[in-house]
């Protein structure tokens, strides 16, 4: 009798096109578990785009079915309303003269995937020179209604920040306003913008003005993000992982020799070896014996690797090393521990300033329990 399997195997084999019967799976998984994990993983419209016509569709209970036609049909609606929004919030920056790229999963879904209601995302990164630019292009966004939610902010715990709106038609429409490539220190320097701009490429289906990081870049920047979530035990959610195969299976010799020069450059040789390496253990995702050889070969020459990603403790101390000195290492921790006050009045729902050494103390005291967890 063949080995039953679990939810996020059955989605994988699905994803890489080899279509699994629903009895395949372990007959202990319930249909609400089966969904709540592909929701989790930000598969469940590319599942129903693999299943069209096959025989695995037909093999899932009706309610299943109903219930992923519905939510595709959905996220397609859902996407005309948010690509029309989008269109008209980056005409404000190229207007205004703004510099700004596109990164992770929005140019990707239009770039890699069959339509772009199939990337799942619940925003769209934006990548601003600095953060004065960042701030300007808040502002702007202040016109059309945006707002920024409550959020701890600093020259160092984040680089980057939140704006959302929700339209008339109840869309929501999240923008994550970024001047650094990503809030984890070892990742944060790692690239200027100047450089990620002169190999950046077209976004052609949102304006001839938006470009977003080039090819090489976006592989590297796939596989730093997967490692900055690996605390959480998010690394290997499979929409983030379908990434880095739909990137890799379209490089060509010239793009893997940039691919593994960056890396070598960069230091990432064992990050970007571990996501390619889930990535090819998840979906056969073929990748050259050459490419594989050169980012062993690199990673067994670096002092960084993906341990920097084993625990909250362990990416924390990472963070804290990657600043040049103490001055920023403190200033670090202070912004960790002690956020602005107005931070705290509002996150914990307060006007009582005599309040503010209880709610700090209470806060340490739950990031600790995390740091050690």
């Amino acid at each position: 009798m063949p080995q039953k399997i679990l939810p996020y195997q059955w989605y994988a084999l699905i994803l890489r096109d080899e279509a699994p019967s629903f009895s395949d799976l372990d007959n202990n998984i319930s249909e609400e578990d089966l969904w709540q994990i592909g929701r989790d993983n930000g598969v469940l419209a590319l599942t129903n785009h693999k299943l069209v016509n096959s025989a695995t569709l037909a093999s899932l209970p009706q309610t299943y079915r109903e219930r992923l036609h519905k939510y595709s049909l959905n996220a397609a609606a859902t996407e005309l309303g948010q690509d029309h929004e989008l269109q008209k919030v980056l005409s404000l920056f190229t207007n205004a003269v703004i510099p700004f790229l596109l990164m992770k999963g929005t140019p990707l879904a239009y770039t890699h995937y069959p339509q772009p209601y199939l990337r799942s995302r619940c925003d769209t990164d934006i990548l601003f020179n600095n953060k004065d630019d960042a701030e300007k292009a808040s502002s702007l966004l202040e016109t059309l209604g945006y707002q920024r939610p409550n959020a701890v902010s600093g020259e160092f715990v984040s680089h980057e920040f939140s704006c959302h709106k929700t339209d008339k038609l109840g869309i929501g429409h999240t923008l994550d306003m970024h001047w650094k490539l990503s809030n984890a220190q070892r990742f944060a320097r790692a690239f200027t913008f100047t450089e990620l701009a002169d190999s950046s490429t077209p976004i052609a289906e949102l304006s001839e003005h938006v470009h977003a990081l080039g090819p090489a870049h976006a592989l590297l920047l796939a596989c730093m993000h997967r490692i900055a979530h690996k605390p959480e035990g998010m690394e290997n959610r499979l929409i983030w992982l379908y990434d880095i195969h739909l990137l890799a299976e379209n490089f060509d010799n010239n793009q893997w020799q940039q691919f593994i020069s960056l890396a070598k450059e960069k230091g990432m040789g064992g990050i970007c070896l571990d996501g390619i390496q889930q990535t090819r253990k998840t979906f056969f995702t073929d990748i050259p014996g050459h490419a594989l050889n050169q980012l062993e070969e690199a990673a067994s020459n670096e002092k960084h690797s993906t341990e920097m990603g084993e625990s909250r403790l362990t990416m924390e101390l990472s963070n804290l090393l990657e600043l040049p000195g103490w001055k920023e290492r403190v200033g670090l921790i202070k912004e960790r521990v002690f956020p602005d006050a107005n931070y705290m009045m509002v996150k914990y729902d307060t006007q009582k300033k005599a309040l503010l050494p209880y709610l700090y103390f209470k806060r340490a005291a739950g990031g600790l329990f995390k740091l050690f967890r």
